[in-house]
């Protein structure tokens, strides 16, 4: 049993001894590059692309007689992308969902003023009437 500590003691300071070497070999300072280079001026240059990143849909005031709604919800349940949640037929709560992000992170605005709700943000989309809008 004596052995196995003895033989321990051995590994260990020659362990000890040899991360001593590599400690004073890697501190040797003639392999580093002491020459600098300058670069001429790097001009970048580029034009800005006038397009929109989210395509814009709009309907027409034809295509809405043509489909007969009646209120903003079931007006904005043709565009592509955005679906309607009903709570309760008429007069129920309708609230708009695009891209399955949910109401909560959809903002509705009428003329540069948001519409959200200040409790928890939802807009009620049944309660504007596209009869006081003008195509």
């Amino acid at each position: 049993m004596f052995s196995h500590y003895i033989k321990a003691l051995i590994l260990l300071l020659l362990a000890i001894v040899c991360n001593r070497f590599s400690i004073l070999y890697a501190q040797s300072s003639s392999d580093t590059i002491r020459v600098t280079q300058e670069l001429d001026a790097v001009v970048i240059s580029a034009e800005r692309i006038n397009k929109e990143i989210i395509p814009v849909q709009a309907l027409s005031g034809q295509k809405l007689q043509a489909l007969s709604v009646h209120s903003v919800a079931d007006a904005v349940r043709y565009f592509s992308g955005v679906q309607i949640k009903d709570y309760g037929g008429i007069g129920g709560l309708k609230t708009v969902n695009i891209r399955s992000m949910g109401s909560h992170h959809v903002g509705v605005f009428y003329d540069g003023i948001e519409l959200g709700n200040a409790q928890n943000g939802v807009v009620d989309l049944g309660r504007f009437s596209l009869d006081n809008m003008e195509a």
